[in-house]
């Protein structure tokens, strides 16, 4: 019995797992899987193959059909003609009617009849709201640039205003200067720097009434109106013209008026 043992295999040795087959489940090599793959591959192409050979025969065989006239064997076509029809002329007593059959119209797809108005009226729905959109975003884009023009020609008008006005205190100054006027009429009548002198005076002086502050109530549009006005009426002084007239007269004959537009 002991020599028996001895000569039998090591089930845990090296030598008897290597004689061992993998036997195990769910393991498949990979020239296996691959051929597989090709085979459903070649199955599903046939497949389509099939499906569009026969798709295509039936459509074949649908234009024949349309296509081809009614022959004098079909039945409804015999009664016609018992009824005085003639191939080539329309339905009706008086050719009033039908000259070719009804058209049919395919459906390849499992839709409801109705399916295809609907859709059609979705489309429409979308392409009207999308043209309502574009509108609204137009409107706003010219709104916008028209928003913007605006800014910039009022910023520009302004400081068209802003440098007229510093011409005509520069010119007030000059007149009440030769005039021995030792203030202007309004504080924006002259330049600023009188201001500045001012002040400084008044600090020197050590003045216990102090003057009130300036309120800026004008803009610099009524500003200029105020000063122009007062150089015409007093100097007849035209700002735009850079001339000084004789008289009130002269100044109406000659001037063209008293905005920078009417100078243009």
């Amino acid at each position: 019995m002991a020599t028996e043992d001895v000569d039998e295999d090591d089930y845990m040795s090296d030598k008897f797992l290597e004689n061992c087959i993998n036997l195990r489940p769910g393991l498949v090599s990979k020239s296996t899987s691959r051929q597989y793959q090709l085979e459903k591959n070649a199955q599903e192409a046939n497949k389509q193959n099939q499906l569009k050979r026969k798709k295509e025969s039936e459509k074949m065989r649908r234009d024949d059909g349309l296509s081809s006239k009614i022959g004098k064997d079909n039945k409804g076509f015999a009664l016609l003609q018992k009824m005085g029809f003639k191939p080539g002329t329309a339905l009706g007593k008086e050719g009033q009617g039908r000259a070719e059959p009804v058209s049919i119209s395919v459906k390849n797809n499992r839709e409801g009849l109705g399916m295809e108005s609907e859709r059609k009226q979705r489309q429409e729905e979308m392409s009207q709201m999308r043209a309502k959109m574009m509108h609204k975003r137009q409107k706003v884009y010219h709104q916008q640039q028209s928003g913007f023009q605006q800014r910039m020609s009022e910023k520009f008008t302004e400081r068209e205003f802003e440098t007229d006005l510093a011409k005509s205190q520069r010119v007030c100054d000059e007149l009440d200067g030769k005039a021995n006027i030792e203030e202007p009429k309004e504080w924006f009548f002259w330049p600023v720097y009188w201001l500045e002198k001012k002040s400084a005076k008044e600090e020197e002086e050590e003045s216990e009434e102090p003057s009130d502050p300036i309120m800026d109530l004008y803009t610099s549009q009524e500003k200029l109106e105020m000063l122009t006005c007062y150089l015409r009426n007093t100097y007849f002084y035209c700002v735009w013209c850079g001339i000084r007239y004789k008289d009130e007269k002269d100044i109406k004959n000659n001037c063209p008026g008293n905005t920078r537009s009417d100078h243009d």
